[in-house]
């Protein structure tokens, strides 16, 4: 389907936009997509989703077109290049956080995240391996290291060498977890190491 980047939050235009439709908690996933189709914004099972299309020249809520079925769902609508439709997304109760639906065609830059330097292939090989295995399995600690050793033949001491990077980086926290940031830079580099 669509290109999906989980945001921090952080990003200077998201917090605008959860401000502008009351949103104060910590979800975001921007969505690329040239159309949405809108779900029921009745409560059913517990789940409901709000959609609020927002012109981003000058921030102004524009109102969901009008459905020509008379349905409570609008169909497939088209999103034009300047616009995003934001889904509030609660499922069975919980709060899922805020869909940010946008198209590629003249993506506003600041709904992404702040471009990172460059990842070498050792940091990329980190960042896969912490993003795709546990840290210890079946009794084996430090299991990321061992399968990407034996996958690409990375040493211990490049595979620290490049922890610590990506620690200082905040691509990977503390207690050497992938952070959000980590994730989505691993997920724009084309390079699939193993």
């Amino acid at each position: 389907m669509a290109d999906r980047i989980v945001l921090t939050g952080k990003e200077p235009l998201i917090a605008d936009l959860a401000a502008l439709v009351g949103y104060r908690g910590r979800k975001f996933t921007l969505v690329m997509a040239d159309w949405v189709e809108p779900d029921s914004n009745y409560w059913s099972g517990g789940s409901k989703s709000d959609y609020t299309v927002v012109r981003l020249s000058d921030m102004e809520v524009v109102e969901l077109p009008d459905d020509p079925t008379g349905g409570a769902r609008p169909g497939r609508l088209q999103l034009p290049p300047g616009f995003v439709v934001i889904e509030h997304v609660r499922f069975q109760g919980k709060d899922l956080g805020l869909r940010i639906f946008v198209n590629p065609l003249g993506l506003d830059p600041r709904l992404l995240p702040a471009g990172s330097e460059a990842l070498d292939d050792d940091e990329v090989v980190v960042l896969q391996a912490t993003r795709s295995y546990k840290s210890s399995y079946a009794g084996q600690s430090n299991y990321r290291y061992h399968e990407a050793r034996r996958q690409v033949g990375i040493t211990l001491d490049r595979w620290n060498a490049a922890v610590d990077r990506l620690k200082a980086r905040k691509l990977l926290n503390k207690a050497g977890a992938i952070t959000v940031d980590g994730r989505n830079a691993v997920a724009d580099t084309k390079r699939r190491l193993f």
